[in-house]
């Protein structure tokens, strides 16, 4: 995991430097391929998980999930969880998934959250210990993440305290539970979340989401991404998007 990983990294660093450096773009955690071991374990036999994760903003947690029935998703434990007070570019992390009964699937990943406030998680993963019963398996409602259509912005070149109306459609065939914007002032290290939209009930499988990013001082520089989770708990994000705040 070391060296192609620290090359990663480094490459994310100068992405984010760019040019400007008192005004990174915030950046979420990245992930080494995850490994765990023993690859076939056997009833009763803890399993070791591990996965190098980086962000050049800082680390502030990383947890490991697990669940053993599908269904379970939303409701699983945390296996191990590290938070960090040092907020550290590159963390090995490892945890432990207790042992389990003869027959049972096993589905985990692991989660990680930058101290800027961006998450982001590894894909759902599973091992199947031999004997006993048999479960269904992780359906694809639980790995499809929302899309995004085209998304706008209006005004694009907002003046002093104006403020910004962001657009776009989002959509999941397995249905929308929640949609807000994540947005940066003046690379600001903490986001701030606006627009918030919840679906309880009758969650859409397609929605045109409408949010407003509060009106900032001429001269600022406000980045932002928009959000959105399935009802199975299932995210994605848009990419990062830029304005500047006219002097008048």
């Amino acid at each position: 995991m070391g060296k192609m990983f620290l090359s990663l990294l480094v490459a994310m660093m100068l992405g984010a430097c760019g040019t400007d450096k008192h005004d990174p773009v915030p950046m979420p955690p990245e992930f080494s391929e995850v490994t765990c071991s023993p690859a076939e374990p056997a009833a009763g036999e803890e399993v070791t998980v591990r996965v190098a994760v980086g962000c050049p903003d800082g680390l502030e947690r990383v947890s490991l999930h697990y669940f053993t029935r599908y269904k379970e998703m939303l409701s699983g434990s945390i296996a191990g969880e590290r938070l960090f007070t040092e907020a550290p570019a590159t963390y090995d992390f490892e945890a432990h998934i207790p042992g389990q009964q003869a027959g049972t699937t096993v589905y985990f990943y692991v989660a990680a959250r930058s101290v800027n406030g961006l998450e982001r998680t590894t894909r759902t993963m599973q091992y199947a210990l031999p004997g006993g019963g048999s479960d269904p398996g992780l359906g694809p409602e639980y790995t499809t993440r929302p899309e995004f259509g085209p998304l706008t912005f209006t005004p694009d070149e907002p003046g002093d305290r104006e403020i910004v109306t962001v657009r776009v459609p989002v959509s999941c065939e397995y249905g929308l539970e929640r949609i807000y914007i994540h947005y940066f002032h003046d690379g600001a290290q903490e986001g701030t979340i606006v627009g918030e939209r919840r679906f309880a009930d009758d969650r859409p499988t397609s929605y045109d989401y409408e949010g407003k990013i509060p009106g900032a001082r001429a001269g600022s520089v406000i980045r932002f991404v928009v959000f959105a989770r399935s009802g199975y708990g299932v995210g994605n994000a848009t990419e990062m998007m830029e304005y500047g705040v006219r002097n008048e």
